[in-house]
């Protein structure tokens, strides 16, 4: 099997879903057909260079996915399954190649501040990061302004994403619910000034955002209203890193 085949045979077994191995039984013959792990291993015995192995195989499966989803092909839980079946077969080639990092797309730092637990958005970007290759810091949820300041000092990202609050059907439980948010948000923005590193990082504010007229009036580089905004916005930062 020559190496285009074996890369071609990791990225579509990511899309259809075929992680593992698996036997069929054609005409009275038995028919094994190596899982992702294998794959990746007999590539990396093969000496296929790592990087090429995360463009050629597992890059591709998300480009493609991407794509289907686009086209609606897909639907989110199946790009977002996709984005985790990569991810896991991103660590085990690091578990093969360690730390290398040529196969990293950047580093990003996800929160949602002080008590507005939106777990939804965060996790489902948290998945779509690691399957396009990036290096992701989950924070979790009440978080404190001080605790993200520190991380992006810390961790150096190359862009942050904050959740928002969801979207009522009642303007006045909108109004009352977002305006503490908000303000922690420029609160989080202007400390990030003061210390120094805004301009180190890319500000996200997602998670169904409401109250905001865009993102510079909150001092954001991007707004994200919906997921597929979202993923339209991180698969430019993936395009941006190759």
């Amino acid at each position: 099997m020559n190496d285009n085949i074996l890369l071609g045979k990791i990225s579509d077994r990511i899309i259809k879903g075929k992680f593992d191995a698996r036997i069929h039984h054609q005409d009275s013959k038995v028919e094994s057909q190596p899982g992702i792990s294998e794959l990746i291993r007999l590539s990396v015995q093969k000496n296929v260079p790592p990087p090429l192995i995360s463009v050629d195989a597992l890059d591709k499966a998300m480009v493609k996915s991407i794509k289907k989803y686009e086209e609606g092909q897909f639907l989110l839980p199946d790009l977002i399954a996709t984005a985790k079946r990569t991810a896991k077969a991103r660590s085990i080639l690091a578990k093969y190649v360690g730390d290398d990092i040529s196969l990293s797309k950047g580093k990003a730092v996800l929160a949602t501040i002080n008590g507005q637990d939106h777990t939804n958005w965060r996790n489902i970007t948290a998945a779509f990061l690691k399957g396009l290759g990036f290096k992701t810091i989950d924070l979790g949820a009440s978080v404190s302004v001080k605790e993200v300041v520190q991380s992006v000092k810390n961790d150096t990202p190359d862009f942050l994403g904050i959740t928002m609050p969801a979207k009522s059907i009642i303007p006045e439980i909108n109004a009352m619910s977002l305006r503490p948010s908000i303000s922690e948000v420029k609160k989080m923005i202007d400390t990030l000034s003061e210390e120094r590193c805004r301009k180190k990082v890319k500000i996200m504010i997602g998670g169904y955002v409401t109250g905001i007229e865009s993102a510079e009036a909150i001092g954001a580089d991007y707004c994200c209203n919906n997921m597929f905004q979202t993923i339209v916005l991180l698969n430019s930062f993936y395009t941006s890193y190759n």
